[in-house]
């Protein structure tokens, strides 16, 4: 899994920085990608305050440990956008 949130600004022109996110994923362990997605951007949107100095753009994935089948490869990759959360 890798998410990164290296521009997002608060008021007093500090960014969100490796650190907190690092925070905030130690907090998150063990969680699914969706529980971890809605932690970093909660963070984000506290750290921000009331305004959003830039988009936000997240992925979370989870391996799930399985090998394909080199004969007849299935891998499938789903998203999705809900234009209500933005």
């Amino acid at each position: 899994m890798v998410i990164w949130v290296n521009e997002a600004e608060n008021t007093q022109g500090d960014l969100f920085g490796n650190n907190r996110l690092k925070q905030i994923l130690e907090k998150s362990e063990s969680r699914s990608p969706e529980t971890i997605v809605q932690a970093v951007r909660s963070g984000v949107y506290e750290f921000e305050g009331d305004e959003q100095a830039d988009d936000i753009t997240l992925l979370a994935l989870r391996y799930e440990g399985r090998a394909l089948n080199i004969e007849n490869p299935e891998l499938s990759l789903s998203m999705t956008n809900n234009l209500e959360e933005i």
